[in-house]
């Protein structure tokens, strides 16, 4: 028997890209393929899960200006092609984060005593604002070097391997949308 082969009868819009973001606006573009129309664009905030209702664009728009965007804020936009003869093509997805960010370190960073077994402690924090990632670094206290950075998302991160009766130091910073990061926040454990 052949196998089965799907063959795309409408293209994806080219290039496409995030090109200027601010506080509020997001512009994207894209390059038209030549048998193309229309454009259906869709965004959300990436916390969301649903996206906002579809915005058309009939060719030759290549670029969209996105207006009141929350400031400080993760999003998820994509773009489809529709064709002549009514076909669309599949969508074409980028993520970018508004401005507006101050970003700040962790609130209430600490390994609360609890959690600390003999070879693992579990350090937990508050999440800030416009927050993406953030970077985790530990040592004995007073002496040697910080271990390799650990970079994680959300708010707890268990580290295993400790010594035990050993004290120890821990810090923690934030990574915003921007690559901007914050000061280090640092707990005793």
């Amino acid at each position: 028997p052949r196998p089965f082969v799907t063959t795309q009868r409408c293209p994806n819009p080219v290039s496409f890209r995030v090109d200027t973001v601010e506080e509020n606006t997001a512009l994207i573009r894209w390059t038209i393929p030549a048998t193309a129309v229309r454009f259906e664009v869709q965004y959300r905030q990436q916390s969301e899960t649903f996206f906002e209702p579809s915005l058309f664009f009939d060719a030759p728009v290549d670029s969209v200006q996105l207006v009141d965007l929350v400031a400080c804020t993760g999003y998820v936009v994509r773009v489809r092609s529709i064709c002549t003869n009514g076909d669309s093509s599949l969508f074409t997805t980028r993520s970018f984060g508004t401005g507006g960010c101050t970003c700040e370190a962790p609130d209430a960073f600490f390994a609360a005593p609890a959690s600390v077994a003999c070879s693992t402690a579990t350090l937990t924090w508050t999440v800030p604002q416009g927050a993406t990632d953030f970077e985790i670094e530990f040592k004995p206290l007073g002496s040697g070097p910080w271990s390799d950075i650990t970079e994680t998302q959300g708010s707890s991160l268990t580290i295993e391997g400790l010594e035990s009766n050993t004290a120890y130091v821990a810090r923690i910073r934030t990574i915003c949308f921007g690559s901007t990061t914050s000061a280090y926040d640092s707990t005793n454990f």
